[in-house]
């Protein structure tokens, strides 16, 4: 015999509320939504007072909130403290909300660089004009200059240990001092990570002379050839180096077999 209040068949149920047979299915295993079960042929009913439940578990789990936690508040509900459980639940919401705007920010950092890098061609320096200023955050290198990142590590660690739980070091360089690079002295002074410009009314543009430099199947730059040509675009275009050189390193991978692949942006302020 039918119970009077488990009048929805689950198939209703399940379209009432727009979910699945499996999602009804885990709630009743899981005892947070039991429906009632017609003994005579096994049919699953449910009552219109799950429907709220069911929404409830909805939030909660939208919320990321496990299984047993809304389990043992449904079924213990006037002990836990309903307000401060989901209280709780808010403060977690939050938080992921702070996360997930830091990959925002971060992804749209990613984003903005690389289309920075792809004005310039990889053969010959290019002048570029960005609006407002970019900031950045820079570690001295200790002892001596190095050629590459990865003679430094510890300056790297030292780096990373800049930023905090939800800032991100990427992408990360290294800076040319302004004099050796004249010399052609192409050692890194310090290591950097650029902060993406923000746009104004009162910072005005950022002038800056940049040429990319790949080793790819497009392009076959030698590093030093690179900087040669950003020093010759200065000169032949009498332009005035305002900057040290920054060296923003987009992709560095060395493959097992030890073929070195990599995407770096040079630029230095006019």
């Amino acid at each position: 015999m039918l119970n009077d209040e488990y009048c929805i068949t689950s198939g209703e149920f399940q379209k009432m509320c727009q979910t699945t047979r499996d999602c009804l299915r885990h709630y009743a295993e899981t005892g947070i939504l039991v429906p009632y079960t017609n003994p005579e042929n096994g049919y699953h009913y449910y009552s219109y007072a799950q429907v709220g439940s069911f929404y409830m578990i909805k939030v909660l789990r939208e919320m990321d909130t496990p299984i047993a936690n809304i389990s043992a508040f449904l079924n213990n509900a006037e002990n836990m403290g309903g307000q401060d459980f989901m209280g709780d639940q808010y403060k977690n919401l939050l938080k992921k909300r702070r996360e997930l705007d830091e990959k925002i920010k971060a992804t749209g950092n990613m984003i903005w660089f690389l289309e920075f890098s792809r004005k310039m061609t990889g053969e010959e320096p290019v002048l570029l004009e960005i609006d407002g200023q970019i900031s950045i955050k820079a570690t001295a290198i200790t002892g001596r200059k190095a050629y590459s990142i990865k003679d430094v590590p510890e300056d790297v660690k030292r780096h990373l240990n800049q930023f905090g739980e939800n800032e991100s070091a990427f992408p990360m360089g290294a800076v040319i001092l302004k004099e050796d690079f004249m010399q052609e002295d192409y050692r890194y002074d310090k290591l950097f990570s650029p902060i993406k410009p923000k746009k104004t009314n009162k910072s005005g543009k950022t002038k800056l002379v940049g040429i990319a430099i790949s080793s790819s199947p497009m392009y076959n730059v030698d590093i030093r050839v690179g900087y040669k040509a950003l020093e010759e675009f200065l000169k032949k275009n009498g332009l005035q180096a305002k900057s040290d050189i920054y060296v923003l390193s987009l992709v560095n991978i060395t493959d097992p077999s030890g073929e070195r692949r990599y995407l770096k942006c040079a630029a230095i302020i006019v």
